[in-house]
């Protein structure tokens, strides 16, 4: 597995630096806030959206059945085959 002993004196700094406790916890929120948050989530979406509906979308990866949910030992769709 990993490295226990350092594990612990991670975690025992950690309890004794107050201060960089703090800094860690706060990047890490921001961290948090910005990468999912409604927003990041929303605009990911979109880009997503606006690829399949553009031109340039490569359907050759939907004849693959990337992107789609499909089962590839199968070859089926995920939302036909729950709903057959």
């Amino acid at each position: 597995m990993g490295n226990v002993g350092k594990l612990a004196a991670k975690m025992k700094a950690l309890f004794q630096y107050p201060d960089m406790r703090r800094t860690m916890g706060m990047a890490a929120r921001k961290k948090v806030e910005q990468e999912y948050s409604l927003d990041a989530h929303c605009t990911t979406l979109l880009k997503i959206y606006k690829e399949l509906l553009s031109e340039n979308y490569d359907t050759t990866r939907l004849e693959k059945g990337i992107g789609t949910g499909a089962f590839p030992e199968s070859g089926q769709n995920a939302f036909y085959s729950m709903t057959d």
